[in-house]
């Protein structure tokens, strides 16, 4: 064998073995991605706040507007378009009114859980005021995410513009 046809066999094994290493690359990531993604549809089907009355009528609602119901607090940054959150649904965990008037919430949505308030003026509406409660679900748009100092930690500022609808946890609407 002379030095042009090693040259070339030597190729072709640097060759078939780089091939070999990005398909067991695309295997391995290709099986993380499936595990990732079956952990969490698993955590999604342990979680009673994402199998309540109240959580599927919201995605009913959703999916009749031939939506796609994501979630987005778990990685707010991916989903900032000009620091707003296109669209948001979720669970109301935590509310309490504050001095001002407004109600300061804990929302958790498939991936994840914010904090926020709902302006003042939101509760004026009669159809919101008497649905906001924990166990609620928020279909939100448009809403406005304060970040302080690029911190880690994110904020929703909800006013009426974001409201799109409230489902109680007694299985209505607003």
């Amino acid at each position: 064998m002379n030095i042009s046809e090693n040259f070339v066999k030597s190729r072709q094994m640097r060759h078939s073995r780089i091939m070999h290493m990005k398909a067991n690359l695309l295997h391995y990531i290709r099986d993380i991605w499936t595990s990732n993604v079956r952990k969490v549809i698993e955590d999604v089907g342990e979680d009673d706040d994402f199998t309540c009355e109240t959580w599927l009528s919201a995605i009913d609602y959703v999916n009749v507007d031939e939506g796609i119901v994501r979630g987005c607090f778990g990685d707010v940054k991916e989903f900032l378009k000009n620091g707003k959150l296109e669209k948001v649904v979720a669970v109301v965990k935590s509310c309490t009114s504050n001095a001002l008037g407004d109600l300061t919430v804990t929302l958790k949505d498939l991936s994840g859980t914010i904090s926020g308030t709902i302006n003042y003026k939101v509760l004026t509406e009669d159809r919101f005021a008497k649905e906001i409660t924990v166990g609620a679900a928020l279909i939100l748009h448009n809403v406005s995410i304060f970040s302080p100092n690029q911190s880690t930690h994110h904020y929703l500022n909800i006013t009426k513009k974001n409201m799109v609808k409230v489902f109680h946890k007694d299985g209505g609407s607003a």
